[in-house]
């Protein structure tokens, strides 16, 4: 049986991490387990807007931490192949032709007591790319989508359900119906932009943002339907298979997934290829996607808030491919861009504390922090280092009353 799975990847595997050069769609591999149980609800740890689930592989005792992300698929990092001697399959080109990758079946995921059988994976080093070195891979959608997912960022559990809920109405929920992505089978949500434009929105676990649209989409909004774009220098939201090309920032008159609808959101172009929603909007709601049936609900929660406007510095700090953190882009006209940052400064300190003493949520959570109004940013430029103190502000015009 394993050979036989291991025969398939070249078929299934290869279009996964040449994500966007063909149309090849990722079908769903592996066996659900049906065991005494009918819903394993399992704890989640939150590092920033990243989930970790505790996973073990292969029936090993031993537990190792996972992100789980419903925008990719799942992989292991290649120490923890070494150490469970998985199986090499075929050679897998990636994004990177510097970044090496290989097919692999894992024969037993479980995640909290959730199983699934001969699933087939990819070892790959795409987390320490990525700056998460404490992590050991990643549960995706494919793991996922044998169940009825429940996220919950309040009560920080992720509960996996053979229960196929009814299609009834129940007060306080909305609901939307879902689709499979062609390439990775990650979930759709049927959307609406400002109230007329009707759009398929993927859910996405692992995006920091709110709501992220391909650049092309600016050409379909331009005029009324979208106000105020502010260009990056530099690049201010990029994935890794994105171009290095300018982002835009600015605001949609309306969101709606099904029935559920948010006024006046910011909004980020970028090089993406689908419209992505991620934790700064899922994470003011119970999310439920019922992969089985192929519906999203949404349960807001009591306080729900939604933020009209962008409270930041305007700056992006991340690791350039020497581990050197670095201003990768501004928002034009921003703090940062008014105090003469500019991409490429090496970042040396932030808030008077070493930048090698940050994990990488951490100091997106400190941008990100409205709380934290003032930013201090030591860089080290060809003339010397440079410490500039910054006030977070409203990036977006205000809203007319």
């Amino acid at each position: 049986m394993k050979r036989c799975w291991l025969a398939l990847m070249i078929f299934i595997i290869i279009p996964l991490l040449v994500i966007y050069s063909t149309s090849f769609a990722i079908q769903n591999t592996g066996e659900v387990v049906i065991g005494d149980k009918t819903e394993y609800v399992v704890p989640l740890e939150l590092d920033g807007h990243t989930l970790i689930v505790p996973v073990k592989l292969n029936g090993t005792d031993s537990t190792y931490h996972f992100i789980f992300d419903t925008g990719g698929l799942t992989f292991v990092n290649p120490e923890l192949a070494d150490y469970l001697n998985l199986e090499h399959g075929m050679s897998v080109p990636t994004y990177d032709k510097d970044i090496k990758a290989y097919s692999t079946v894992l024969e037993t995921v479980d995640v909290g007591g959730a199983k699934v059988n001969n699933l087939v994976g990819v070892v790959f080093d795409f987390l320490r790319q990525a700056g998460f070195t404490e992590y050991d891979g990643m549960i995706g959608t494919d793991f996922a989508s044998f169940f009825n997912v429940t996220i919950d960022y309040r009560a920080k559990t992720l509960t996996f359900s053979h229960h196929v809920d009814s299609l009834d109405t129940v007060s306080g929920t909305y609901y939307a119906s879902m689709t499979r992505q062609k390439m990775m089978g990650a979930p759709m949500a049927d959307g609406m932009i400002n109230g007329h434009i009707p759009a398929e929105c993927m859910i996405d676990v692992g995006s920091p943002y709110g709501i992220v649209m391909p650049l092309s989409w600016m050409d379909v909004l331009y005029g009324y339907q979208i106000s105020h774009l502010i260009p990056s220098v530099g690049v201010m939201a990029r994935w890794p298979y994105s171009e290095d090309k300018p982002n835009y920032l600015g605001r949609l008159k309306s969101l709606s997934l099904g029935q559920f609808t948010i006024d006046n959101v910011p909004v980020i172009f970028a090089d993406v290829h689908d419209i992505l929603i991620g934790r700064n909007i899922l994470d003011q709601f119970i999310t439920v996607l019922n992969y089985p049936t192929n519906q999203m609900r949404i349960i807001p929660y009591e306080d729900m808030r939604f933020d009209n406007n962008v409270f930041s510095v305007g700056v992006r700090i991340r690791l350039d491919d020497n581990n050197v953190m670095r201003v990768t882009g501004l928002w034009k006209d921003s703090p940062a861009d008014r105090a003469g940052l500019k991409p490429g400064d090496e970042v040396v300190s932030v808030n008077q504390r070493d930048i090698n003493a940050y994990k990488p949520a951490d100091l997106s959570a400190i941008l990100a922090n409205d709380s934290v109004t003032t930013i201090t940013i030591t860089v080290r430029t060809d003339s010397g280092s440079v410490t500039h103190t910054l006030e977070k502000e409203n990036l977006l015009p205000e809203i007319a009353e």
